[in-house]
C-alpha cells in the first residue's frame, strides 16, 4: 500500500509504491537537467583546451650580456597558459605621457622582429632599453600590451613609469 511505514531490520522504512507512469514522468523531467549539466562540463573543458590564455608582466631588471657590463632594461615576461602554442605579434605599452601615443616595440631584444612564438605552458622574456621610456611622466601609470595572432589583446597590471625607469 503506497505511503505506509514498515520495519526492516529494526529501521523504519517508508514504503512507497511507484507506478509506471510516474517513473516515465520522473525520467522525462530529470534527464534534460542531467544532460545540460554534462554539456556544460564538456563545453568548459573544451574552452580551457582551446582558449588562448596569455599573461604579461612588466618590470625593470638587469641583463648581463656575455662579456659586457650589466644593463638596466624593461623586461616583458609573456606566459602562455594555453594547451597550444601562441604567436605574439605586437609588443608595446600604453601611453607614458598625458595625451601621448601608445609605444610599439617592433624589435625587442633578444628576439628581434616578431612574431614571437610562445610554447604551450611556456614563457618568453623580451626586453627593451630603459632609455626608450626616458621621456615619460614619472607619476603616470602605464601597462604592457601584447597582441596574439588570434587577435587577442592582453594587458599587464598597471605600473608607474617611475618604477620602470628608476636608476
Amino acid at each position: 500500500m503506497p505511503g505506509t511505514a514498515a520495519s526492516h531490520n529494526g529501521a523504519a522504512v517508508l514504503v512507497s509504491a511507484v507506478y509506471p507512469g510516474q517513473v516515465a514522468s520522473l525520467i522525462a523531467h530529470v534527464a534534460p537537467a542531467i544532460s545540460a549539466g554534462g554539456l556544460a562540463v564538456q563545453m568548459n573543458r573544451e574552452w580551457r583546451t582551446w582558449a588562448t590564455r596569455v599573461r604579461v608582466t612588466v618590470e625593470q631588471t638587469f641583463v648581463h650580456p656575455a662579456g659586457g657590463q650589466p644593463e638596466r632594461v624593461v623586461l616583458f615576461t609573456i606566459l602562455n597558459r594555453s594547451d597550444h602554442a601562441v604567436n605574439i605579434t605586437r609588443l608595446g605599452m600604453e601611453p607614458i605621457t598625458r595625451g601621448g601615443e601608445s609605444i610599439f616595440f617592433p624589435s625587442p631584444l633578444p628576439a628581434g622582429p616578431g612574431p614571437w612564438p610562445v610554447p604551450p605552458h611556456g614563457s618568453i622574456g623580451l626586453y627593451q632599453a630603459v632609455g626608450s621610456l626616458s621621456d615619460g611622466e614619472l607619476d603616470r601609470t602605464t601597462r604592457a600590451r601584447v597582441m596574439t595572432s588570434h587577435g587577442k589583446t592582453v594587458r599587464s597590471k598597471r605600473v608607474r613609469v617611475r618604477e620602470l625607469t628608476k636608476g
